[in-house]
């Protein structure tokens, strides 16, 4: 049973990488990188879902290739291809597209 106030999502998660990482964050958050988001993913409460990070091009310098955390899936979208084009992609093959939450 989860703490009281949290809620448990069952609703799997496609997320734009970078999209998140260019917002305004609060100070405590800053530096937030992909190995650091995939990590807070993991210790929300959407840590129990299906969480799919998406960046866009290919693995930068000092970047993880995989996610460090077993539960969150890190992908790139490879040259000439977006973020968004991968996503799209994976709501086009999804058995139950509305089921998603995009970030």
């Amino acid at each position: 049973m989860p703490p009281h106030g949290v809620r448990i999502f069952h609703m799997p998660l496609l997320i734009d990488c970078y999209n998140v990482l260019h917002t305004t964050m609060p100070p405590h958050l800053a530096g937030l990188d992909e190995a650091r988001l995939c990590h807070l993913l993991m210790a929300s409460p959407f840590g129990g879902t299906k969480i799919t990070v998406v960046c866009d091009g290919k693995v930068k310098p000092h970047s993880p290739a995989v996610s460090p955390v077993d539960s969150v899936k890190l992908i790139y979208s490879g040259p000439r291809r977006s973020a968004d084009d991968l996503i799209i992609k994976q709501i086009g093959v999804d058995t139950a597209p509305r089921r998603l939450i995009v970030v």
